[in-house]
């Protein structure tokens, strides 16, 4: 996950003098659009994962029903500044030699010779028909926690690409004022930084083919 060496306080007050709005907006606006920004990037654009070893549970039958057995996503400790991962943010499970894909639990109980994983409220469960290991190694896509305005926080971008940031903040603020024009301008500009982030990436990755495995 990147960490700029800019602050998010420093961002807002940035954004605010970018855009000549009286009265002022609320910081908690500028919070709120950063935090949908680093959380859409972080989930379509930047590809960033990390794995976790967790404990796989086992329930009792309930009425002659046999249950799933489950992991908890909860039991995943995240490094500070990541959020915890959801249902949504898994790639893929393994467990022993065995890759589970994910599908949900219609799926699972007609393609029960299936190895896969399904969402089940606080749990995920886990169905594969050589039975299940007592672990399995869980890989998902790693988001940066939600920005609160505390002291210290820096924005989650690398920091070549902080004015896309900034341009989707200020375009944010001028669509809120009913300033349509200048919010247009404003999110023109961040659409260019956006393409150029996505190119950035790319790049990157490919820099890595042959090597990565």
């Amino acid at each position: 996950m990147f960490e700029s060496s800019m602050k998010v306080s420093d961002l807002i007050e940035l954004a605010k003098d970018s855009s000549d709005i009286a009265p002022d907006i609320d910081s908690d606006y500028f919070l709120l659009w950063l935090n949908s920004l680093e959380g859409r990037l972080y989930t379509s654009i930047i590809k960033d994962y990390e794995s976790a070893v967790c404990e796989v549970y086992a329930e009792k039958e309930e009425e002659g029903a046999a249950r799933l057995p489950y992991f908890k996503l909860d039991d995943i400790a995240v490094s500070q500044g990541q959020s915890q991962p959801r249902f949504c943010d898994i790639a893929f499970v393994l467990a022993e030699e065995d890759q589970l894909v994910k599908t949900d639990a219609g799926a699972a109980a007609v393609f029960t010779d299936k190895s896969s994983f399904y969402s089940d409220g606080a749990k995920v469960r886990l169905l594969r028909a050589r039975g299940m290991p007592e672990t399995v190694t869980v890989v998902y896509r790693v988001r940066p926690a939600a920005k609160t305005g505390a002291a210290g926080e820096k924005v989650s971008l690398p920091d070549e690409f902080l004015p896309l940031a900034l341009d989707f903040l200020t375009g944010s603020a001028y669509a809120l004022a009913g300033e349509d024009g200048q919010a247009a301008k404003w999110l023109e500009r961040y659409n260019v930084e956006l393409d150029d982030l996505i190119e950035w990436l790319t790049l990157a990755d490919k820099k890595f083919e042959g090597v990565v495995k």
